[in-house]
């Protein structure tokens, strides 16, 4: 006789194991929602990058600046030279001025290094209309010299309407202009996210001093002429010296892009790692229905059951399980994005309107990928299921077999290929790595459990007397699913080693290149730049002794026929004495005589290791003279997203339009009182002009919330981790109990106390927590390698120095005990339930 359909079966099982069952698709759910996060974390990324490049470009495809400082100009006769050339259907010039806007009632500050200042945007509307669309939703456009029309966010934010007058500070001090008309967020609303005033063309060339000139000309492009062609034929022809990019090339945009794409590289390879130690738990729970359930299907393959029927029981529990934590896990993992989201808003400029988006193929891939995941960690547990004798299965004396397998080979050679990887691959492939590191670390646990075991078990077992032993060797027999769980409970601490190591080498490297490098006691940051007479007047303040002007801009390095953004600072040589640069290779005599002597280059140390270059080589920059070479006079460490060059001030106005300093560095006079030399420049000088005063301090503090916000997401990810990795030391226990129902029923008929069965469930818990802890050091450390690497990607060239994060091994050891406690009271509280006589009796 055959039995048709033994479906149900699997439904019914997974009714009369409810919490376990629930704990497995939650570890499905958990799974899923990391990685379903994460893939609407890459397309938001790519769309508000998208977003980015519309709202500062319109319908631009070319954009023409100048070469070098951020306050350069063009002259007034670059968009009658554009708009003459071949396949030009637009050329619009226009005129943008960093500034602060307030009212009466709202000021809005500039902050130092986060957020983006407001720009008086001066513009023809009607010219500018064919690059963007100025939709109104309130009033009327601009025609008078001392009108302006402000976007919805901007007019939310500083609670003003179409009538109301608004301030604007700029270098001739500050001016007030009549609102008329509110723009809406799309076209010129959207441009610098909606942080911007538009004027007149002429008032705002008149606000900043710039005598008719311009600061960007948008160019548009007939249909079918490709930009990049477009450029190659006549940027250096017909626009010498000028900077002339595709939208998205232009400026740091290109960064920018990099910057998304490694960000969410980085979370999608490590979601994927977090839905493999879920599929650790899928394991785990059903091979505990397969060991709780032996008698049922050996009595269903006496009653005519095919192996084939009963294997279909098994996956059909794990589909069951692995479609209700899929669904489950497609709504976790929107929330699970727009947590992401908010921590990517504090690292990533440009996030500020970041908006979900969530693509079919995210939600198809999600699926597939929790299914496959389900079905796969269900394999083994139903092919042991499948091989039961019926007799002995029947009679209940099936026992799991000890034998140490082969996996641990195949354990060795994929560690040795994740440890090959990262020395092998350059920092953004790092990632490769982990999947490697993850499966090896595993494979190897079943030859290192027993001995790890016994070692530590002779401190944990003495938790216990006379029954701690007890729990050690049970522990050390059954090593291939302890092992698997000591899998879990090791993946979970060593990527918390990981992000910590990540979080303490970012941290300290940059806070000693900081502290070297910020030698004044005050940094005036400017929201454009000084003029010569606002820097007299701050060296005119008591207590001031010594006041260096900086500017900074970006240009391009020409390698070959490679083309990369730079970004170029300008400062006067006795600068580095207050801007201090850690150098690797040259001193600051070297770098001061050189920059003295122009034609020079301080290079960031990483950059020029990325590139094959040293001291004494010349680069080509891109300046308004054509490319011209500079020789590499130092290398140093230069912290920051784009590889970033130190020139001299003479060159800076000479080749790149540098004149006046965007910051101030001050030394304050022996003795001086700082906080009273801080608090007179702010009384004197703030109503006039638009600056931020910066300490070290300041510095120090944002770079940290940088920092904090990249790794956020990285931190909330091991927290659902960490409850994957409780649930899966909880399971394993409760199958431990149940396979020792008559060993504990014997226990209890000799004499063994309740609190001693329940001290046996905590050594054994905690000898697993604490093999893994001592297995997750070596662990972390290799982890820890492909997490740097990708969030070095994320910054860019940067300097960073590894260091171990030894400040959480404690919290991460009460956090195992923690752990260990939580999960072995369940299976406790049912073992002291065991009714001796009735243990002695069960077959």
């Amino acid at each position: 006789m055959r039995l048709k359909s033994l479906t149900g079966l699997a439904v019914r099982g997974l009714r009369a194991r409810p919490g376990r069952s629930l704990a497995a698709a939650t570890g499905v759910a958990l799974g899923v929602a990391l990685f379903f996060g994460s893939l609407i974390t890459t397309a938001s990324g790519q769309r508000a990058f998208d977003r980015l490049i519309e709202t500062s470009s319109g319908r631009a495809d070319v954009i023409v600046r100048p070469v070098g400082s951020y306050a350069a100009t063009l002259a007034p006769d670059v968009v009658s030279k554009a708009r003459a050339l071949p396949g030009v259907e637009a050329a619009v010039g226009v005129f943008a001025l960093p500034t602060a806007v307030s009212t009466d009632t709202v000021s809005q500050e500039v902050t130092y290094n986060r957020d983006a200042p407001a720009v008086a945007v001066g513009v023809d509307p009607a010219a500018a209309e064919r690059i963007y669309p100025f939709t109104l939703l309130l009033g009327r456009m601009h025609d008078a010299p001392d009108e302006a029309v402000v976007p919805s966010r901007l007019a939310e934010k500083l609670e003003i309407e179409p009538g109301d007058d608004t301030t604007i500070v700029t270098p001739i001090g500050n001016r007030t202009v009549r609102v008329t008309g509110v723009l809406a967020d799309d076209g010129a609303g959207g441009f610098n996210q909606g942080n911007a005033v538009f004027l007149v063309l002429s008032r705002a060339q008149e606000f900043g001093g710039a005598d008719g000139r311009l600061s960007t000309v948008f160019v548009t492009l007939s249909d079918g002429v490709e930009p990049e062609t477009w450029i190659d034929e006549h940027r250096d022809t017909a626009l010498p010296g000028l900077a002339v990019d595709t939208v998205d090339a232009a400026g740091n945009t290109a960064a920018f892009r990099a910057q998304i794409l490694a960000a969410t590289a980085a979370l999608t390879v490590f979601g994927t790692a977090l839905l493999f130690i879920a599929g650790f738990l899928i394991h785990l729970t059903l091979s505990a229905a397969v060991v709780e359930r032996i008698r049922t299907y050996g009595t269903l393959q006496a009653l005519g059951a095919r192996r084939s029927q009963v294997r279909r029981v098994v996956l059909a529990e794990a589909l069951v399980l692995g479609g209700s934590g899929t669904l489950v896990g497609l709504g976790l993992g929107y929330f699970v994005a727009i947590a992401i989201a908010v921590g990517s808003r504090r690292f990533l400029v440009g996030f500020e309107q970041f908006a979900l988006v969530v693509r079919p193929s995210a939600v198809v891939g999600a699926v597939a990928v929790g299914l496959i995941v389900t079905v796969a960690s269900a394999l083994l547990p139903a092919r042991a299921a499948a091989r039961l004798d019926p007799v002995d299965a029947i009679r209940g004396d099936h026992a799991r077999r000890a034998q140490l397998g082969r996996t641990w080979i195949a354990g060795a050679v994929s560690l040795a290929v994740g440890i090959t990887i990262l020395f092998t691959a350059e920092a953004i492939n790092l990632g490769l790595a982990m999947p490697f590191l993850l499966f090896g670390s595993v494979g190897l646990l079943p030859p290192l459990l027993r001995p790890l075991a016994r070692a530590v078990g002779t401190l944990t077992s003495k938790l216990a007397r006379g029954v701690g032993g007890v729990a050690v060797l049970h522990l050390a027999k059954e090593r291939t699913r302890s092992a698997y769980t000591l899998g879990l409970v090791m993946l979970v601490m060593g990527t918390t080693i990981a992000v910590g190591a990540a979080n303490e080498s970012f941290t300290r490297s940059f806070d000693r290149q900081i502290t070297h490098a910020f030698g004044a006691d005050l940094m005036l940051d400017a929201a454009g730049t000084f003029s010569p007479s606002f820097t007299d007047e701050v060296r005119a303040i008591g207590g001031v002794d010594r006041v260096v002007g900086q500017a900074w801009g970006d240009t391009e390095m020409i390698t070959g026929s490679e083309a990369e953004t730079v970004q170029v600072r300008f400062l006067e040589p006795a600068g580095l004495d207050v801007d201090r640069l850690n150098f690797v290779d040259g001193t600051d005599d070297d770098a001061r005589e050189a920059l003295g002597s122009g034609g020079t280059v301080i290079f960031p140390a990483v950059a020029a290791a990325r590139l094959g270059v040293a001291r004494g080589d010349a680069v080509t920059l891109r300046t308004s003279d054509g490319p011209r070479p500079f020789t590499i006079a130092a290398t140093a460490e230069i912290s920051n997203a784009i590889a970033t060059l130190y020139l001299s001030d003479t060159d800076g106005r000479r080749y790149f339009g540098a004149h006046q300093p965007a910051a101030l560095f001050i030394e304050f006079e022996r003795g001086a009182d700082p906080t009273r030399v801080r608090q007179t420049i702010e009384r004197q000088l703030g109503a006039q002009h638009s600056f931020a005063v910066v300490t070290l301090s300041d510095v120090k503090a944002d770079i940290a919330s940088q920092i904090a916000g990249g790794l956020s997401a990285f931190w909330m990810l091991l927290v659902v981790a960490g409850v994957i990795g409780l649930l899966g030391l909880a399971n394993t226990l409760a199958v431990s109990m149940l396979e020792r129902y008559r060993e504990i029923g014997l226990l209890r008929a000799i004499g063994a106390r309740r609190t001693q069965v329940r001290a046996m469930a905590l050594v054994e818990s905690l000898t697993l927590v604490a093999v893994a802890f001592v297995l997750a050091l070596p662990l972390g450390v290799l982890l820890s390698q492909p997490v740097v690497g990708s969030a070095i990607s994320l910054v860019g060239d940067v300097s960073i120095q590894y260091a171990f994060p030894w400040d959480l091994l404690p919290i991460l050891a009460v956090g195992g005990i923690v752990a260990a406690v939580v999960s072995s009271w369940g299976p406790a509280r049912r073992a002291v339930r065991v009714d001796p006589d009735e243990a002695l009796r069960a077959e």
